[in-house]
């Protein structure tokens, strides 16, 4: 803290409210990987710092080497459609503060207008948890506002959506940006350079999970939650504790990627269907 103004100050994601746009899950600190923060903003990221709260964690060191989140910004262009994407990943250690962009910024364009950049944090790492308690201003007051996306596609699925990746040294190749690399941001991109209308990227994802719950107890006759299928643990705020959560609306497209651990567990043909289709319904109602 000593490295900040003293007259910085710690704006939490609930006083921002609306200025943000967040993912249904960001409002917990242990949400699935792909959970992210998005705003607009013309004030300059060098001044702008996250703090990173005390559950900050690592859980599973089989991750690869991949960071802990990713903070990626573009230019907004009303004119001449989206710009370049630039992406920045750090790993986050409790209580400390983090800098928004670390590199000097272009903050006006040629026309001596002030630049608007659009921003995205993002959690990539399926094997961590991730707090942030607030931003701290380092220069004046900063109101952001939210960014408009009118069509959320959500991808559910296992190992390839979530982006596992394995460490060299066992035969795997790193993912630098984790879920960034992943088919569902690959394909978001795709989309968005074919200048369609702004699209929402949702990921729910859990390296080797099935769709149905496998038939496995605890002693008192209950589900064990390790061997929770999708259709469960969707409703949970984190893949890794059973906290129950409520989606909020429905998505315009659902992409499900499960089946291959379902086959490896011997469930049977008409139990996926039955359960795939229910679960669909499911995520379809209002």
């Amino acid at each position: 803290m000593s490295q900040l103004p003293p007259d910085s100050r710690l704006l939490s994601i609930p006083y921002l409210g609306s200025s943000l746009t967040l993912s249904s899950r960001w409002e917990y600190s242990d949400a699935w990987a792909g959970s992210f923060i998005k705003f607009c903003t013309t004030e300059p990221l060098t001044s702008w710092f996250i703090r990173i709260g005390p559950k900050s964690q690592r859980k599973d060191r089989w991750n690869g080497g991949t960071p802990m989140f990713a903070v990626s910004r573009v230019i907004q262009s009303y004119s001449s459609g989206p710009g370049t994407v630039e992406t920045k990943t750090y790993n986050a250690q409790p209580g400390t503060f983090v800098r928004l962009w670390d590199e000097k910024l272009e903050e006006r364009d040629s026309a001596g207008t002030a630049q608007e950049y659009s921003v995205t944090i993002t959690m990539i790492d399926w094997a961590s948890l991730l707090e942030i308690e607030g931003f701290i201003c380092c220069k004046g007051f900063w109101k952001p506002h939210p960014v408009i996306e009118n069509n959320k596609i959500l991808f559910i699925g296992d190992s390839i959506t979530c982006g596992l990746a394995l460490e060299p040294s066992n035969g795997g190749q790193p993912m630098p940006c984790g879920i960034l690399d992943a088919f569902p941001a690959q394909a978001l991109s795709m989309l968005r350079n074919r200048n369609l209308d702004p699209l929402a990227l949702e990921v729910v994802a859990y390296p080797g999970i099935c769709l149905v719950d496998l038939d496995q107890q605890n002693q008192d006759g209950s589900l064990s939650f390790a061997m929770s299928g999708m259709t469960s643990r969707f409703f949970h705020t984190t893949p890794w504790e059973p906290l129950p959560w409520t989606p909020r609306g429905s998505p315009h497209f659902i992409w499900l990627a499960l089946g291959t651990n379902d086959e490896a567990n011997d469930v049977s043909p008409r139990l996926f269907r039955s359960a795939l289709e229910q679960f669909i319904r499911t995520l379809s109602s209002p």
